[in-house]
C-alpha cells in the first residue's frame, strides 16, 4: 500500500518509537487494545496514541491527525485494526 507523504512520516515516526522501546508491532497492537478484544477501533487508536504523543513517546505525530492515520491503516474499511494489518503497514513505512 502506497500512503502520502504525511501517514509515511507517522508510520515512522512510530516506527522508531518501536525500536526505541524495543517492542514489536505485537506488543503496540496490545498497548492500543484497550477493551482486549484482539483488534484495536478508531477510538482505541486515537485515545492511545494520543496519550503516546502526550507523553512525548511518538514525535513528530500530530494528535490532530490520529483519525486520519487510523483510517489510512484501516486498508479493508471494517473499522478496527488486527495485529497483522497494524504491523504490515508499519513494516512497509520504514
Amino acid at each position: 500500500m502506497r500512503f502520502d507523504a504525511k501517514i509515511r512520516g507517522y508510520l515512522e515516526s512510530i516506527s522508531s518509537f518501536l525500536q526505541r522501546t524495543g517492542k514489536t508491532t505485537s506488543d503496540l497492537h496490545k498497548d492500543l487494545d484497550i477493551d482486549g478484544d484482539g483488534y484495536v477501533d478508531k477510538r482505541e487508536f486515537v485515545t492511545r496514541m494520543g496519550e503516546f504523543c502526550k507523553a512525548g513517546q511518538v514525535s513528530g505525530l500530530q494528535p490532530a491527525d490520529l483519525g486520519l492515520l487510523f483510517d489510512s491503516l484501516d486498508g479493508n474499511d471494517d473499522g478496527r485494526l488486527s495485529v497483522n494489518e497494524l504491523g504490515l503497514y508499519i513494516k512497509s513505512a520504514a
